[in-house]
């Protein structure tokens, strides 16, 4: 059997592209299924790069670890506490006070600042559900259109 090395090449490229952007779509949607959708910031930083070295590597804003693993008990500082702002006028939690009255988006803020000082954040493992659950079929897939 003889195997021509630069058709090999050409197809375990076009594998490793088939895979990485595969892979990028399934942790968008998983992403998307399990966390919902706030601003669609961390979705859009979703990247994926397949190079010389035979490696895909993928990347995401920071905020991706935080989703994927949640937070322990925290104390927000101020600057985080004001950019909570966005995400309450987003998902307006029906939070009222002892009498029954809705908080302020100032006080709702500081409640959840509250919340994640006392609790942390959940995590979301996106990540690793599609790593578990999607890559032996992402890759067989992936296999089966570069090598036809």
């Amino acid at each position: 059997m003889k195997i021509d090395q630069k058709d090999f090449e050409k197809r375990w490229n076009v594998f490793l592209n088939i895979v990485g952007l595969d892979v990028q779509e399934a942790l968008k949607k998983k992403l998307t299924d399990e966390h919902g959708r706030d601003t669609g910031q961390l979705k859009g930083s979703i990247l994926y790069s397949a190079g010389i070295t035979n490696t895909i590597v993928f990347s995401m804003d920071k905020h991706g670890e935080y989703v994927e693993y949640g937070t322990p008990p925290h104390i927000l500082s101020k600057e985080e506490i004001e950019e909570l702002e966005g995400w309450i006028k987003r998902k307006n939690p029906d939070w009222t006070d002892k009498k029954g009255k809705e908080l302020t988006v100032e006080q709702k803020m500081l409640r959840l600042a509250e919340i994640i000082a006392k609790r942390g954040t959940k995590p979301y493992p996106f990540i690793r559900m599609t790593f578990h659950q999607d890559i032996k079929k992402i890759i067989s897939e992936a296999l089966k259109e570069s090598f036809k």
